[in-house]
């Protein structure tokens, strides 16, 4: 009679741990897809997903997202991630734990056009700056990227761009061309190519060279803050026979040993 009564509870047991794993994929995918909905309509974005993959112990794979905004009236922004495979941590997801609630973050290809008209609209709420930064993930792979950034009369253009990084291990940057338009500058550089470090929230993109004679050592963008609605930059700039205006005249000069370490602090709250 007992040998009966374990038997029955072992296989009642097993069909519940089986219902789980069957029903575990469903719950994620379903989860994931509201959590994208809710989060992008709090702040003003309309989310929509083609397909969500979401096999038992393996990363989330997010066949299409597309996010654009609402209005036209602050920061327009149009999005579309192909493939994005996410690695999440759930143990700090569940249990509203501090760290990074993403492991490993790959995307095929990521495409963007931001526009921004009007600088005086809040077109993030604190709250999702905080989101931003939690999202940040501990390793991070894009095979592929076409960016367009308008800022009133400024445009930036970043075609075929490639970027690793990682805690563990060095990544690699490299960009097919990348073209700055304003008022006061326009300029194109070609085939790109540096070595990157992600560690403690800050991005390191190092042995850049722009063009025949201007070298970045080091550009260092800090997100450590973010969800304050700062970012911290940090650039050691090689130049020779550049020189640069601004409120007053900034000349750099030849070979620099050690090369000229500028850092400039910009808010986000403009446009936040």
């Amino acid at each position: 009679m007992l040998k009966s009564r374990l038997f029955l509870v072992s296989v009642l047991v097993l069909l519940l741990a089986l219902l789980a794993i069957g029903l575990t994929p469903f719950a994620v995918s379903n989860g994931i897809r509201l959590w994208i909905w809710w989060a992008a309509r709090q702040e003003g974005f309309i989310a929509s997903i083609d397909k969500i993959d979401t096999p038992f112990l393996h990363p989330v794979v997010i066949r299409q997202l597309h996010i654009k905004s609402r209005r036209d009236d602050a920061l327009r922004i149009d999005l579309t991630a192909t493939d994005a495979s996410v690695g999440l941590n759930f143990k700090h997801l569940l249990l509203h734990m501090r760290g990074r609630i993403i492991r490993n973050l790959s995307i095929r290809e990521l495409r963007v056009e931001l526009h921004r008209s009007n600088p005086n609209l809040r077109a993030i709420t604190r709250r999702g700056w905080a989101t931003l930064q939690r999202l940040l993930p501990e390793n991070l792979s894009i095979a592929n990227s076409e960016m367009r950034v308008e800022n009133g009369p400024t445009l930036i253009l970043l075609r075929h761009g490639i970027l690793s990084a990682s805690e563990t291990e060095a990544g690699r940057f490299s960009a097919a061309e990348i073209m700055i338009a304003s008022p006061w500058l326009r300029q194109t550089f070609s085939q790109l190519r540096g070595a990157t470090h992600w560690e403690g929230n800050r991005l390191t993109l190092a042995g850049l060279t722009l063009s025949r004679g201007l070298d970045f050592q080091s550009a260092t963008a800090d997100f450590s803050r973010l969800a304050k609605q700062r970012v911290g930059l940090q650039f050691e700039v090689d130049a020779f026979g550049v020189r640069t205006h601004s409120g007053s005249l900034i000349a750099l000069r030849a070979c620099f040993t050690p090369p000229t370490s500028l850092f400039v602090e910009t808010s986000l709250s403009r446009i936040a």
